[in-house]
């Protein structure tokens, strides 16, 4: 791995480099299939590298706000306080994060991000911990929602752009 860079760093730009590859490797057959992409995934490569700590913060804001949430079930409404308390700090530290995040990211696309990885969180930590068990449109929609994620911090050109 490299050196000053973290785990999820790490694994995005293999993802980014091997997109590239992929990306090389078809319009050099002629298809065109990917045709200009290339450079697009250049610039996202360099904007993951530059930016990652955007990443983080909007990772440890994602986290905070599935803990507050968890609890939230788990203080039944507010009678228990160790729960209650996580509730309300978890919140207050996920909302500090994202408002850092927002300085660089579009506010629509840190929310998409921040509620679809949320829900797939809350969703299984609901299957794990209250044995709550989504049918099939529910993971088709969940499915679809990882797509959507995908598309936006692979492809999008507005990602990490605060205009």
């Amino acid at each position: 791995m490299l050196e000053g860079h973290s785990l999820a760093s790490y694994n995005s730009l293999k993802i980014v480099h091997f997109l590239e590859h992929l990306s090389v490797r078809i319009s050099g057959i002629g298809t065109g299939i990917f045709s200009g992409e290339l450079s697009a995934f250049s610039i996202k490569r360099k904007q993951l590298g530059g930016n990652i700590m955007v990443y983080l913060y909007l990772f440890l804001a994602i986290l905070a706000e599935v803990a507050a949430t968890t609890s939230l079930k788990l203080s039944e409404q507010f009678t228990k306080s160790v729960p209650s308390a996580i509730v309300v700090v978890g919140y207050g530290v996920a909302f500090y994060l994202l408002s850092i995040v927002l300085k660089t990211m579009q506010v629509g696309i840190a929310y998409a991000i921040w509620t679809s990885i949320g829900i797939v969180l809350v969703t299984l930590l609901g299957l794990i911990l209250f044995k709550q068990r989504p049918d099939a449109p529910a993971v088709v929609g969940i499915l679809l929602i990882i797509a959507g994620v995908l598309s936006i911090t692979l492809f999008s050109k507005s990602a990490l752009s605060s205009h």
